[in-house]
């Protein structure tokens, strides 16, 4: 529990440093690029104690492309909203506007799709 702390306290202070790195160089990639992938990487966090129990399981590997496909991209999508916003493909979605302007989406959607890329992985007794 204390490593999970450290990670997640290590991850927010590099957060404030990459906001005042944009502040004074005004190129705000790297934040919006960090704030895009922070929650994916408390999603991995929270899914890691199950697949440490899959990984210990018998079985055969299996993936679950139908979650992946479903949940997953629509996702990464959410999660990644901020970057679309301000790339060259933000004029062809002028109505992100709307989605981009609060984190909670974005967060939500990232702490989704880091739970489900580990939670996808499975293993099964059955042998074809």
């Amino acid at each position: 529990m204390f490593i999970v702390y450290f990670i997640l306290n290590a991850l927010m202070q590099y957060e404030l440093v990459l906001v005042e790195r944009a502040k004074e160089t005004f190129n705000s990639f790297p934040s919006n690029l960090y704030s895009s992938l922070y929650p994916t990487l408390i999603g991995l966090l929270f899914a890691l104690p199950k697949f440490v129990q899959v990984i210990k399981a018998e079985g055969r590997w299996n993936f679950d492309w139908i979650r992946i496909v479903a949940v997953g991209i629509p996702t990464l999508f959410g999660a990644t909203v901020i970057l679309i916003y301000f790339s060259p493909l933000g004029t062809y979605f002028p109505s992100i506007s709307i989605l981009s302007v609060g984190t909670k989406f974005s967060t939500i959607c990232g702490i989704v799709l880091g739970y489900l890329i580990l939670s996808c992985f499975q293993k099964s007794n059955i042998d074809p």
